[in-house]
């Protein structure tokens, strides 16, 4: 009797010994079964953020009948100043001249019906965004020429400011890049957009003129009345 349950303990006892392995493969196949996804998921997350990390796609360009319409008045005549008509004369670009009554995006349809290949704008950054949205609209390539007064978007792209002709060397000797752009208030913008009550004094027609005075002007309204105060309603 004292034999026979002595047995029965050992018996229960090596049950209880296979049991915790089981449940000790058990937890250890679970374990290595979610640090395999985890890595899988983390891996994918990487390679998502190493695709994103790159700023843009290039591809080489192929330009033949490029057209450049300039503002001979953005950056207080910069585009007289440097040559821009000449040095485009001289490389081949067709340019057209911004008159004060022209429609900026019907020129810019014209010159591409008209069988350009590649549309670009020598002007400020507001002007540049009107071009490169018909651009996309037809499907051509966008170029820039920065004259303006800050040329935040040829900054971006890595362009010399202080050289707005080497810019044209895109046309003969660069690649094609691929960027995103926006949509702000049904407005096209490249590389950014003003809201608020700074967006409502660069609309003052003084603005330029007399940047310190309208904006403590704009902003002692907004203070004064929450009447005068932009409205804005984001959707993201």
């Amino acid at each position: 009797m004292d034999n026979e349950q002595s047995q029965v303990a050992a018996g229960s006892m090596v049950s209880k010994q296979v049991a915790r392995r089981r449940a000790l493969l058990v937890t250890a196949g679970a374990f290595v079964a979610g640090a395999l996804g985890a890595a899988f998921f983390l891996r994918r997350q990487l390679l998502g953020l190493a695709v994103r990390a790159v700023p843009y796609v290039r591809e080489p360009a192929t330009i033949n009948r490029p057209t450049l319409i300039i503002n001979r008045w953005s950056g207080d005549g910069g585009a007289k100043r440097v040559g821009l008509e000449e040095a485009c004369q001289a490389a081949g670009i067709t340019t057209v001249m911004l008159e004060p009554e022209d429609d900026l995006a019907q020129l810019a349809r014209d010159a591409i019906a008209n069988g350009a290949d590649a549309i670009g704008m020598a002007g400020g950054d507001g002007s540049l965004a009107t071009v490169a949205a018909v651009a996309v609209e037809k499907g051509v390539p966008f170029f820039c020429v920065p004259v303006g007064t800050r040329n935040h978007f040829a900054l971006d792209l890595g362009l010399d400011r202080d050289d707005p002709l080497s810019a044209l060397d895109a046309l003969s000797n660069g690649d094609l890049v691929k960027i995103d752009h926006g949509i702000a208030g049904g407005q096209f913008f490249l590389n950014n957009v003003s809201l608020g009550v700074y967006a409502q004094a660069i609309h003052h027609g003084e603005y330029r003129d007399n940047k310190k005075t309208t904006m403590a002007e704009t902003f002692a309204a907004a203070a004064a009345s929450s009447d005068d105060q932009a409205a804005i309603r984001y959707v993201t």
